[in-house]
Order: C-alpha cells, then sequence, then structure tokens
C-alpha cells in the first residue's frame, strides 16, 4: 500500500492490514504505531516515499499491546513512548 497524506502533517504509512501513521512536527516526527517483522522496512521506505526522513523519528507511540502495532519499535527502546495506563500486552511505560 502507497503511504498518503491521513491530513495537515498526519501520514499513513502502514501496509494494508496493519496501520502505522507519522506525523511530522517542527522538532522530528512522531511514529504512530510500528509494524514488526519483515513489515518495518516497508514501512520506513513509505516515510522516505513521502520526502520524510526516518532517521528523525523523535518518539513512537503504541497505540496498544498487540504484536502487530509495537514490534518495530522493539529495534530502538530508547524511543518508546507507550501511550497509556496498565496495557495487557505487557508494554509498560517509556
Amino acid at each position: 500500500m502507497e503511504p498518503f497524506q491521513i491530513f495537515d502533517n498526519l501520514y499513513y504509512v502502514g501496509i494494508d492490514w496493519v496501520s502505522a501513521c507519522v506525523l511530522e512536527t517542527t522538532d522530528g516526527l512522531i511514529l504512530i504505531d510500528s509494524l514488526y517483522g519483515k513489515w518495518i522496512n516497508p514501512m520506513l521506505a513509505n516515510i522516505a516515499k513521502l520526502g520524510l526522513d526516518p532517521a528523525d523519528i523523535k518518539y513512537v507511540l503504541v497505540t496498544h499491546g498487540h504484536f502487530d502495532h509495537h514490534g518495530g519499535a522493539e529495534r530502538d527502546p530508547a524511543t518508546l513512548r507507550h501511550k497509556g495506563g496498565d496495557d495487557p500486552g505487557g508494554l509498560g511505560t517509556g
């Protein structure tokens, strides 16, 4: 699935069956959900297709604890900022 602008500075960068979005800010990018496994690199490629640099990702927000939404955040745990309190997915907070 090709990336697209949702509105203003929010873009869809996921695949056809799992969502991931990137929010462009003046301080860098905020990735909302991070896919997993073999889908991480296509997601990063989608960010680049928009003319954005994946190296500019400052935070990763995970909407919930399902592996297909947080697996990519495990690539760089220092950037993980978990949205929410107790999560049965076991992510905890960053």
